[in-house]
């Protein structure tokens, strides 16, 4: 099997959605509140490698060997393989890569109200 994984999304705030109406309910609060929407990924279904481009991701022998690398040496590393795994089993995750505190802790409020 040669699956991608997630590389390490430097700058991107990462969560989990429940519900299949979960991100379009956010991407619709978001764009609300002015977050331009090239600042918003989701990781979801079929289009979900995209996605993943975009957070850098990678497959083969050479992402195992460097993903086994910063698994052993990053201490966020586990959490990307918990948003591999919902991916998998059907939930989308919404990655946010928002320059602005302000901003971000805004749409982390958001994320939090629709149960992120």
């Amino acid at each position: 099997m040669n699956r991608r994984l997630i590389g390490y999304p430097s700058g991107w705030t990462l969560a989990v959605l429940d519900g299949p109406d979960a991100p379009d309910r956010i991407v619709s609060d978001l764009s609300a509140m002015g977050v331009p929407m090239s600042d918003v990924v989701i990781l979801s279904g079929s289009d979900a490698s995209d996605g993943l481009n975009r957070l850098g991701s990678s497959a083969g022998l050479a992402a195992r060997i460097r993903r086994t690398m910063q698994f052993m040496t990053m201490d966020q590393m586990p959490d990307l393989h918990v948003y591999e795994l919902a991916v998998e089993q059907g939930h989308a995750v919404i990655g946010l890569k928002l320059g602005d505190a302000g901003t971000r802790r805004s749409a982390i409020g958001v994320l939090v109200r629709h149960g992120a």
